[in-house]
């Protein structure tokens, strides 16, 4: 077996998924190869290391706050943060413009309908006393 062969299945020996057969031929090769041993040593410490880490439990909301530190975002405590003055009262001043505008053209277009409605009343009434025949207005007295 030559370097570039175990390289490619040391990986699978320090994991103990290779075959017997294929784990002898391995061994043979690193107890003969220094380089391949050294490279054997170092992945299986690396991989010790590794599995030792797998065990403690990180916090679920870690990588949030990580990355939201990272962005310079605020992250949620949990407590309640008061809203500057100032934006809360430009909040405040367009909704009362908004309402103020609406009031406005409720009550305009409210008395625009009615003067359109008493403008046609009274010109029906002058309609109809003008268009009346004499026996018509005889019998209104």
């Amino acid at each position: 077996m030559n370097c570039k062969e175990a390289e490619t299945k040391i990986l699978f020996l320090c994991e103990g998924d290779l075959a017997p057969s294929e784990k002898e031929h391995i061994q043979q090769h690193l107890s003969q190869c220094s380089g391949c041993h050294s490279l054997y040593l170092q992945l299986k410490e690396v991989l010790q290391v590794l599995n030792t880490e797998k065990g403690t439990e990180m916090n679920p909301y870690f990588t949030n706050k990580t990355l939201l530190k990272a962005t310079n975002k605020e992250v949620f405590t949990g407590t309640k943060k008061s809203i500057p003055l100032f934006v809360a009262g430009k909040k405040l001043s367009y909704a009362f413009v908004l309402i103020v505008g609406i009031v406005a053209g409720i009550v305009i277009g409210s008395s625009l309908q009615a003067d359109a409605l008493n403008t046609n009343t009274t010109d029906d009434i002058q309609n109809e006393f003008f268009n009346a025949d004499e026996a018509d207005i005889l019998t209104l007295k």
